[in-house]
């Protein structure tokens, strides 16, 4: 009697194990739906939800942890995890792709300070990411941005340097036509004393 409870009791737990295992996998396909970019932060939301769940469900069931379809389960979020990490390294990535093409049109069109300003700003956001990111530093994306932003920093630099020396060049022309306006002065003033000299010798 006391062996027929145990094996009632024992298959009503895998029965309960079993529909809370069907709950989790019905959740899998839903947060696989959601594929947009605007549908990331929710798509994450859902799969940590699903995470703790699982975990839960091992410790309320410890004799079907190590399960199969438990596993299977801890695999697929984990490889969901992954997907949605790199689709959100992605959009960042693609974020500041965006600034610096903005900072090119503004090197083009002779603007150092405020390049100068965007150029700290996608700079700011790239640290920010290769915070959050840290893994994915040594990515192909990563370096290519990294150059990208140097080579912008040092373009601007050079249009700064460029635009202090046509500023030098324009002091010195200024100067020049003030030394040359100098001199006509003199000139006058000195054909002014020659004629009154000339009045007076004549008298």
């Amino acid at each position: 009697m006391k062996s027929q409870n145990q094996a009632s009791q024992a298959q009503e737990q895998k029965s309960k194990f079993n529909q809370e295992i069907s709950s989790l996998e019905s959740k899998l396909p839903v947060i696989n739906s959601l594929t947009s970019d605007s549908e990331l932060e929710e798509a994450k939301e859902k799969l940590n939800d699903t995470e703790s769940q699982a975990d839960s469900l091992k410790h309320q069931f410890p004799q079907f942890s190590d399960s199969e379809k438990v596993q299977n389960i801890l695999n697929s979020i984990n490889q969901k995890k992954r997907k949605i990490h790199k689709r959100q390294f992605n959009q960042e990535i693609s974020s500041v792709e965006s600034k610096l093409s903005e900072i090119d049109s503004l090197i083009s069109d002779s603007e150092p300070k405020r390049a100068q300003k965007r150029l700290n700003v996608a700079k700011s956001q790239f640290n920010s990411l290769k915070q959050e990111f840290p893994e994915s530093l040594t990515s192909k994306k990563s370096r290519l941005i990294s150059q990208k932003i140097n080579k912008r920093r040092k373009k601007i630099q050079q249009q700064e340097q460029e635009g202090k020396s046509e500023y030098k060049r324009e002091v010195r022309s200024i100067r020049s036509s003030l030394s040359d306006i100098d001199s006509i002065i003199s000139d006058m003033q000195l054909q002014e004393a020659k004629k009154r000299l000339e009045k007076i010798e004549s008298r």
